[in-house]
């Protein structure tokens, strides 16, 4: 599987965990890894925008206990939501 440059498909946040893999390290001054989404990798660094409309809820695992889902929706924000927001490029609201 080649790592793309361009993610030119719609992505919604909320995909990670559960469908969506994130593999990052911070080198230097910036992130440096890979987002993986239906199955193309993109290169962190080669994101130039991110577009956000609205955000969805991460997916958790179905039946756990709900403190658990919220724990757990909590830390995906804070670890997944921050490398995204720490990237170096454009975010667009409409």
């Amino acid at each position: 599987m080649g790592i793309g440059h361009n993610l030119e498909s719609l992505f919604d946040p909320a995909a990670f965990p559960m469908g969506t893999m994130l593999s990052a390290e911070f080198q230097g001054t910036s992130w440096q890894g890979t987002l993986t989404y239906e199955g193309r990798a993109y290169d962190l660094v080669c994101i130039q925008s991110i577009y956000v409309r609205r955000s969805n809820h991460y997916q958790v695992q179905e039946g756990l206990p709900e403190i658990v889902q919220g724990f757990l929706d909590n830390e995906a924000n804070r670890g997944f939501g921050s490398i995204l927001m720490s990237l170096n490029c454009l975010w667009i609201a409409p």
